[in-house]
């Protein structure tokens, strides 16, 4: 079964207010993800399943039922992706899935009882994360939310719980800055998006319109990590670099960038637990 995105936007925009954690101040974020997604992307998956696939490609010679971990979530994006990457190759996968907020886990539980497979998923901080071992991790753009400290918890994290030889696959924009959005292409993005919503049952659009102002005129911080850093910090982890992919074109499925702005690079990672 695909994504029932339309039903995992409505419950988002209906019910973050009340399950995101104020102290977290992720509601405006965790109310609109899904829905950008939905009138903004016309559903597309995040980017990266054609790189996923390649690599999934080695974990199906092993095993056809691999255990794979998620480090966070905006919504079930990265999991719908990750799944739509194992089906060509026979992979059934389960998930373990950990986040602090309640928005995130619902959705995906949600998503795992509708289409079928099995998600274990672990609310808190990743550092707290205590599971049985897995073959795969994957995350998506995901470290950049952690502040420099504990970007390497989440690294020590990822290497303590997969097996020897599994796989860390990711998809990350390296750099050192915050970025900040264009007020036009804020109000712009808005007045489309509200629009985009009356042909869906469900949304009032000035409602929508306010959400989608608050979404992008929140600034989501981005802690500082290069490409140089994250290199050294995984080999004190444990990690063997297989890939990192700078040379990617036409990367344009964010839903964290208004209509009109530049894309903006993004690394894909493969790395061996040793």
């Amino acid at each position: 079964m695909n994504e029932p995105l339309e039903d995992l936007a409505r419950f988002a925009f209906e019910n973050a207010p009340n399950l995101c954690d104020p102290a977290h101040g992720c509601a405006p974020y965790h109310r609109m993800f899904s829905l950008v997604r939905l009138l903004k992307l016309d559903g597309a998956l995040p980017d990266g399943e054609a790189f996923f696939n390649d690599q999934l490609a080695k974990v199906a010679q092993t095993t056809k039922t691999p255990r794979i971990l998620s480090t966070g979530a905006a919504d079930t994006g990265v999991i719908a992706m990750t799944r739509a990457a194992a089906a060509p190759h026979g992979i059934e996968p389960s998930f373990v899935l950990t986040d602090r907020c309640a928005t995130t886990l619902r959705q995906n539980e949600i998503f795992a009882r509708r289409a079928g497979f099995e998600l274990e998923c672990h609310q808190g901080d990743i550092g707290a994360l205590d599971c049985a071992p897995v073959d795969v991790a994957v995350s998506h753009n995901f470290l950049r939310f952690l502040p420099v400290p504990t970007q390497k918890v989440c690294m020590d994290v990822v290497a303590k719980t997969l097996k020897p030889g599994g796989v860390w696959l990711g998809v990350q924009v390296f750099g050192t800055n915050t970025f900040h959005r264009s007020p036009s292409g804020v109000e712009h993005t808005a007045d489309v998006l509200a629009e985009t919503s009356k042909r869906y049952q469900g949304f009032d659009a000035e409602e929508v319109r306010q959400a989608t102002l608050a979404y992008w005129r929140d600034e989501v911080v981005r802690f500082p990590l290069t490409e140089e850093t994250f290199r050294e910090e995984v080999a004190k982890a444990g990690f063997e670099v297989l890939d990192i992919n700078n040379d990617l074109d036409g990367i344009t499925k964010s839903p964290r960038r208004e209509l009109g702005a530049q894309p903006r690079k993004r690394a894909q990672f493969a790395l061996r637990r040793l």
